[in-house]
């Protein structure tokens, strides 16, 4: 869960999205668009070569040299979203000092919350999930052939409330590796 220090932190900064794929990208982007998430929309860092709220510039020196150089209104905060626990992200100084790094996990996949949307978490479950990626029961069990195609996930993840739905879901079925593991739930109002 994100502590009232955490929220309050992210509610009153300069907040950089960095998405692992074009799920994460879309959920984040339907999401803030539809005024759910504690960070408000006009405090977004955008990716200004992508034109979008959310990069996919997942490195941190990458994120350091093409977001942190510049002034922002407020003091910065990153958000990462990913499934993987052992990715590092190690900002150098100063930022390793100033800008507060918060990872969201989508641990096995994001395309959990697809499972979950249409009602399969049990036959997830049962059948598949020791030896089948959630992406490809999606595909193989669900018909959603297109689950990493982005113009079918805009469509798809287009409803935020039913979205937060999804997520609030997720959140009671995730087993976090540590007490203090955020899902992208923690984040919303």
């Amino acid at each position: 869960m994100l502590d009232a220090v955490s929220r309050s932190t992210l509610q009153n900064a300069s907040v950089l999205f960095v998405c692992e794929g074009s799920c994460e990208r879309i959920i984040i982007e339907t999401l803030l668009t539809a005024d759910k998430l504690v960070v408000d929309e006009s405090n977004v860092i955008r990716d200004d070569i992508a034109d979008r709220p959310t990069t996919n510039c997942r490195a941190a020196r990458t994120v350091q040299e093409t977001f942190l150089g510049y002034e922002y209104d407020n003091p910065v905060a990153i958000v990462r979203i990913l499934d993987s626990r052992r990715e590092r992200f190690r900002l150098s100084y100063p930022y390793n000092e100033t800008v507060p790094v918060f990872s969201c996990y989508t641990t096995p996949e994001i395309e959990m919350l697809a499972i979950i949307k249409e009602d399969a978490l049990n036959r997830y479950n049962k059948r598949a999930k020791s030896k089948t990626k959630p992406s490809d029961f999606c595909k193989k069990e669900l018909g959603l052939s297109r689950i990493k195609n982005e113009e079918f996930l805009h469509d798809y993840w287009s409803d935020a409330d039913e979205l937060c739905q999804c997520l609030t879901k997720y959140r009671s079925i995730h087993k976090a590796a540590r007490k203090d593991e955020l899902v992208i739930a923690d984040l919303l109002k």
